[in-house]
Order: C-alpha cells, then structure tokens, then sequence
C-alpha cells in the first residue's frame, strides 16, 4: 500500500485543502495561521516567512513538516542551525516531542485527524494506479477549464525544460544566439537517429561559412559531406561525386577543416529517402538559399512563413541518388511537411522562446507559443494513449502539453504538482481509480 509523503503535507499547508486559518495543537492551544509563508526549493526548512499566532502572540519564521515528528531526529535537524528559526513542525503524525535549542516543545500541528477519509482515499488511488495516467478514470469529471491550463502550463515547462540546451550553448558561445541556433537545428536534422552525427558535424563548422557559400549548392554540399567523413573515393566513377571531392579539398584547405568519424552515422533500419546523404542534401539545400538563417527565423510572423522558409527544393542529383553514385526511385526528397513541423516544434519555437525570456521581449514567447497552435498536433504512441482515455489534442500546443503531462507528471507520479490531481484530491467525492 502507498504510503504518505512529505510532498501531500506540503500541498495541504500551502493551498489549506486539511487545514483552514484556525487550528488546535496537539497540546490543545488554538493556532491562527495569518500567512503559511514560502515553500523553499531549497535546503533547509519547508517554508519560510510564515506568521501564525498562538495565545494572541504573532509568531514569524519556518516552517518545518514531517511524516511522524520522530523524523526530526532522524533527519538531524536538532544539530543543524538552520531549523533553530522553526515556529511549527507540521507532521502527520505525532508520535515524539520535539525540542527547540532552549528545551521548550516546538508547537506541532497534527494533520492525521484533520484530513477526510475522502481526501485520503483519493491521495492514495492516485498513487496505486497502475495505469500510464493514474487519473484516467476520473478526468471526464475534471473540469475542462483546470485540463486546458495545466496543459498550458506543462507546455511552458516543456519548452523550458528544451531551453536547457540552448543556455549551455550560449554559455559556450560567448551568448552567440546564431550560433545556439545552428547548432540546435543541425541536431534537429538528424531526427532520432543521427542527432549526435549532426551535432558532431556542426561542432567542426564555423557556422559564418555558410553565408560566404550562399547561392553555390555545390560547396555547401561538397563543404558538409566531406567534414562528415561521407566523400570516400569515387567507386563509381560518378562526375557529380568527383566534383564534390575536388570542391572539399579546396575548400577542407583553404578554411582547415577537421572531417569527424564517418562510423558515426547510422544507416540501419533507416529507408534510403532518410539517409543520412538525403538529409545532409535537404540541410544544404536550406542553407544555399538562406544566409542570417536566426535572424529570418525570428522575422517570422507565421507558421506558414517558417514554411517557406524551411521548404526548399533539393539538388537535382539527390532526386535520383540515396547515396553517392547509387541510384533510386523517389517520389519525392525534398524536406517533408511532417519533418518541417518537427524543426518548427523542436528547433524555432524553443529556440525564440528562450530568445524572448532573455531578452525580455514576451512578445517572441507568444510567437512561439502562437506557432504551436497553428501546427497539426502530432499521432505518436503517447498521444494515441491520451485519445484512447478522451483527451484528443486540436494541435500541437495540446499535444506537446499532453506529452509533457505524460512525461513529466503522469509516469513519476506527481499528481500532487498537477492541477488535475489536485483537482482530484480536493473532490467531495471518493474516487475508483
């Protein structure tokens, strides 16, 4: 059976779901709670600033709270100065008297009796599902509007949580957003497969090369074919291959380019249209058309100028051949729509997301936020999961948040931290989960 956490306490403190202003300590003096303070992310107590009053004295400072009030002693807080500023130890159980460094009882709060064998049953279910969404039995009784925010608000946390990269490359790159940028798009290419290929390819390539190369499809190509470690000896004796190897020795001595481990990029499983020369062809394609390609991502208004942008016809070559003189048959081998979407998603949209939080002008983050909405959700597994339980996304903001609530909230149990479990938790009613 589940068993209560220090995390349930936390949420019934702060948002007073167990415990209204006015209260009785196990001493039996009354307590009035005039602010429950900050919860603190940090070491140290749980919350901080609080005020409470007992016996018509105003009492500032911690707050500490524990399963039992033994764990004060277990976590040794008795030798740590930092609690000697605690007012209340909250506990759900009170099995020990706890001591303040002058030797008088700590006030303790008791939750145990405070809180509805409704609410307990509902904490409980939630954390013995044993479904994908623990809630999922429930949430035709949540209320629409608490589902549309907590996906919004798991959507920022998504698009945040991608942002990490980008500050770590920044932080390398002396703030460079171009560069941030690049190099995330290049990872991009690569998809599931080859993103480390990509990202090893744009780690050898000054990115300010490209803008010298705009409008010359042959060097672009012959430029990242060759620091791939994909220009081997022309077996085939193809033209096309033998001016590409002429084009990078140039241009491999002229800039002193390193080439990266050709094992590196993985063919298997993958069909010929996604290989690693086709994608490396589209990325060239992108490039020789564009240069300042941050700054055009940027100007932007909508999804259907990104586009346009990303649409780009490849090289006649690359019509006919998956890897250098090999033939084949395709349909098409410019940059799919669905491939589009997912540089839209995964590259431009955190990408000025971050670039609006930093520079403090919100108004990229609604772009970003904006161009989610106008992109078609996606059909992976998990949001498959989510419309086979009711919830179906209307575009790819939703899917993204449903993907995030999924990732982040659902399958680590943080029910406590999501809006629709509380929602559940503060419910009259008991619940089969």
């Amino acid at each position: 059976m589940a068993t209560i956490k220090e995390e349930f306490l936390q949420l019934g403190w702060k948002t007073g779901l167990f415990v209204s202003l006015y209260a009785t300590l196990v001493d039996g003096k009354e307590i009035e709670i005039v602010d429950r303070g900050q919860l603190n992310y940090q070491s140290g107590p749980d919350f901080s600033q609080a005020k409470i009053r007992i016996d018509n004295t105003l009492w500032v400072g911690n707050i500490e709270m524990h399963v039992k009030s033994s764990d004060w002693f277990k976590h040794k807080h008795s030798a740590d100065n930092a609690y000697n500023s605690v007012i209340l130890h909250v506990v759900w159980e009170h099995d020990a008297e706890v001591l303040n460094k002058d030797g008088t009882p700590i006030p303790t709060l008791e939750l145990k009796p405070l809180v509805s064998s409704t609410q307990l049953h509902n904490y409980l279910a939630l954390l013995e599902s044993l479904h994908d969404i623990p809630c999922q039995n429930h949430l035709k009784f949540v209320d629409s509007l608490t589902i549309h925010q907590m996906i919004h608000r798991a959507v920022v946390n998504r698009i945040e949580r991608k942002s990490d990269r980008i500050k770590y490359i920044l932080a390398d790159s002396n703030n460079d957003w171009d560069q941030a940028f690049y190099q995330l798009l290049f990872r991009n290419f690569g998809f599931k497969t080859n993103q480390h290929a990509f990202e090893a390819l744009i780690s050898e390539l000054p990115y300010k090369l490209f803008d010298t190369l705009k409008d010359k499809p042959l060097d672009t190509e012959a430029l990242l074919f060759g620091v791939a470690g994909l220009l081997h000896a022309n077996e085939h004796n193809d033209p096309y291959v033998e001016q590409l190897i002429a084009n990078f020795e140039f241009l491999k001595h002229k800039h002193k380019l390193q080439i990266i481990a050709p094992n590196l990029w993985k063919f298997g499983k993958l069909r010929p249209h996604n290989f690693p020369y086709i994608r490396l062809a589209q990325l060239a394609s992108l490039l020789t058309r564009n240069n300042r390609l941050f700054s055009r991502v940027l100007a932007a208004e909508s999804v259907n100028d990104l586009i346009g942008l990303f649409s780009s016809a490849i090289s006649p070559y690359w019509v006919n051949h998956y890897k250098p003189g090999v033939q084949g048959n395709f349909k098409n081998s410019d940059l799919s729509k669905d491939a589009i979407d997912l540089i839209i998603i995964n590259t431009c949209v955190p990408v000025v997301f971050m670039y609006g939080r930093e520079s403090g002008n919100l108004e990229f983050c609604d772009k970003a936020l904006q161009w989610l909405e106008a992109v078609k959700p996606e059909n992976n597994a998990v949001i498959k999961y989510w419309k086979s339980i009711g919830i179906s996304p209307h575009n790819c903001f939703e899917s993204q948040g449903l993907m995030e609530l999924r990732e982040v909230f659902c399958t680590q149990k943080k029910c406590l931290n999501c809006a629709i479990g509380f929602s559940i938790l503060a419910n009259p009613k008991s619940i089969s989960l």
